[in-house]
């Protein structure tokens, strides 16, 4: 099975030049009139995966080229079909197939593993992978007097998702008090709840020593309320600070898992790993992402059953492994998991809140320096913190 994919320098420059060489040729004007239709196209675009669609159905329409287009989930841990004309397989079931491949920093042996299994599913022996910025185009039986066609085309698509990043970005931007003031919401909630209800029981006896001890926690969590407040504020608009120090991983997630038991003791926690592993962090910061984290395994999880957070290191990393054994993420919904207020269907169905706390997650690891990805795991899912460990953990030792 062939794979290629090697990107073609100036595509559209070179098309252009054979264009003006042949310039009666019938396939050329008809070419001349796809690339026209597909400019309009993709100037109307709105979103990445509209552009990604307008290329894969023009090129099989005008070209009758098989092709798929790929677009990276925001997670980074797999590839949304965005559109897929003339393979032969659902875009279903193409998802499953590239399901896997990561789509963090793609590089040529990644666009080959596309390749190999989008051509594998469908049955074809030979299969090509283009890469379009961020987006990927795998084309199957391409011919050669139509390849050039579709390398611009991909360029093309390059400059339109580079136009509607900054777009987005733009929108994001004016977007920013509302979502500073509902994430402030989200992590307020918990201490207050628990204020409240230490509060609510020194109202009892006061003179009681389970009452002055009550006091003295309300007291502890409004005091990290108040600390929560500005940081909160600043990160909600990408520029939140970071205090980094040495801190242990382990002793950070047993401090987080304390807070979400005493928000819900009802969830079954179980902590597992190696105390010892020193990673450079804000550990404020730090514990409220993994709180968020195994706060939503809680949450998702059936009565009755166990949430496991393991912590480890390995390959330069930090790890934490958080897995619960709830009812999963459908396979059309997971590119949505770490977005703002993206709950999906069974959140609606099952649970109460506002669809932050994931996104929080995502943006204070990766303010860090580190990843945050998921997976399915039948039963539930698995949540995978990575943060770089500090680079003298890294080297080998001299002995």
């Amino acid at each position: 099975m062939e794979h290629v994919g090697t990107p073609v320098r100036d595509p559209i420059e070179r098309w252009t030049r054979r264009t003006r060489e042949r310039p009666g040729d019938p396939r050329t004007i008809r070419e001349m009139a796809a690339m026209l239709e597909l400019s309009a196209a993709l100037l109307r675009a709105e979103t990445a995966a509209s552009a990604v669609r307008s290329v894969v159905q023009l090129s099989f329409e005008r070209l009758r080229v098989p092709i798929v287009g790929l677009l990276p989930q925001r997670s980074g841990n797999g590839w949304f079909v965005a559109a897929a004309r003339g393979m032969g397989p659902r875009r279903s079931e193409i998802g499953r197939a590239v399901e896997g491949v990561s789509a963090l920093r793609p590089s040529r042996s990644t666009r080959t593993r596309l390749a190999a299994r989008v051509g594998q599913l469908a049955g074809r022996d030979r299969v090509e992978a283009i890469p379009a910025g961020d987006a990927v185009l795998i084309a199957a039986d391409l011919h050669p007097d139509l390849r050039a066609f579709v390398r611009t085309a991909a360029a093309l698509l390059d400059e339109t998702l580079a136009h509607l990043g900054a777009v987005d970005w733009a929108r994001i931007r004016n977007d920013n008090l509302d979502l500073a003031l509902a994430w402030t919401a989200h992590e307020l909630r918990g201490p207050l709840v628990d204020a409240r209800t230490a509060l609510g029981h020194v109202q009892v006896d006061e003179h009681e020593p389970r009452s002055r001890e009550l006091l003295q926690r309300s007291r502890d969590e409004l005091d990290q309320l108040a600390e929560l407040v500005d940081p909160l504020l600043e990160w909600s608009t990408g520029s939140g600070p970071l205090r980094k120090r040495p801190v242990d991983l382990f002793g950070v997630v047993d401090e987080a898992l304390t807070s979400c038991r005493r928000e819900d003791p009802r969830g079954d926690v179980v902590l597992l790993g190696e105390a010892g592993v020193s990673v450079s962090a804000d550990p404020q910061q730090l514990r409220v992402a993994l709180s968020n984290v195994i706060r939503n395994a809680i949450a998702y999880s059936p009565a009755g059953s166990v949430v496991t957070v393991a912590v480890r290191s390995g390959d330069g990393y930090g790890r934490v492994v958080v897995r619960d054994r709830g009812p999963g993420v459908p396979a059309a919904e997971r590119h949505l998991l770490f977005d703002p207020f993206a709950r999906g269907t069974i959140g609606k169905q099952t649970r109460s809140g506002t669809g932050l706390g994931l996104f929080i997650a995502r943006r204070i690891v990766e303010a860090h320096g580190g990843s945050i990805g998921a997976r399915v795991v039948r039963p539930g899912m698995e949540f995978r913190i990575d943060l770089p460990l500090p680079v003298h953990r890294r080297l080998p030792s001299a002995s």
